[in-house]
């Protein structure tokens, strides 16, 4: 019996076909480390110490910092919280502990000036403060210990019309300290620890102001 032409030439067709492995490249996924490493150099720029200007409220500063955690917000004279960014839009977010809304304003040149958060269910609007070198240069020196883990401590007094945002310290080990020039006198101050006022834990000479506020109080000699 003979076989078909056609069978013979599949049959050799089959014979001499090399074996073919095909390597099938995995689907790539996303890079999210990339994302994340953009997100995160985007939420730097909201990191600093923003100012209100009105005194309707108790709170006067919120320090911004960010950690593998995410972003936080530390209001003066209150806990610090998360903020989340839960609508992906990298400048509006959620307080975590209130849930109340924190959104940050940039310029025309992409630079973030302010930050809108609402108190009690009224918004509210604090400038963002250029940052300030810390005062290492005078007679007289101020020292804190303690509180590793603030980001911003400073120091408020009569030399400085009780501004919180003009004296800044200098982390050192576990200590915190500035120095200031100043004449002959006495002297009332506070520290600023990421906006909590505290007197001098090292000084226990104070003052009652007479209106309900303990005070350091530093004598100056000639």
């Amino acid at each position: 019996m003979k076989t078909p032409s056609n069978v013979l030439v599949f049959i050799l067709v089959l014979t001499i076909l090399p074996t073919v492995t095909i390597d099938r490249c995995p689907a790539q996924s996303p890079a999210p480390t990339a994302e994340k490493k953009g997100q995160r150099s985007s939420l730097k720029d909201f990191v600093g110490r923003y100012e209100l200007s009105s005194s309707e409220i108790p709170i006067t500063t919120i320090d911004v910092t960010l950690d593998k955690q995410g972003l936080w917000a530390k209001p003066s004279l209150a806990a610090k919280r998360r903020l989340v960014d839960q609508a992906q839009s990298r400048t509006e977010f959620l307080d975590e502990s209130e849930n109340a809304r924190y959104t940050f304003m940039r310029d025309d040149g992409k630079k973030v000036v302010s930050l809108t958060f609402e108190y009690q269910g009224k918004p509210y609007s604090a400038r963002k403060l250029e940052p300030i070198a810390p005062s290492l240069t005078g007679n007289v020196k101020f020292q804190l210990f303690g509180y590793p883990e603030a980001n911003v401590v400073a120091l408020a007094g009569t030399f400085n019309g009780w501004k919180q945002t003009q004296t800044l310290l200098v982390k050192d080990g576990d200590r915190w300290w500035c120095k200031l020039k100043l004449e002959p006198g006495k002297y009332l101050y506070k520290f600023i620890v990421d906006g909590d006022w505290i007197t001098d834990p090292g000084n226990q000479d104070t003052e009652d102001d007479g209106h309900g506020n303990i005070n350091s109080v530093l004598m100056v000699g000639p």
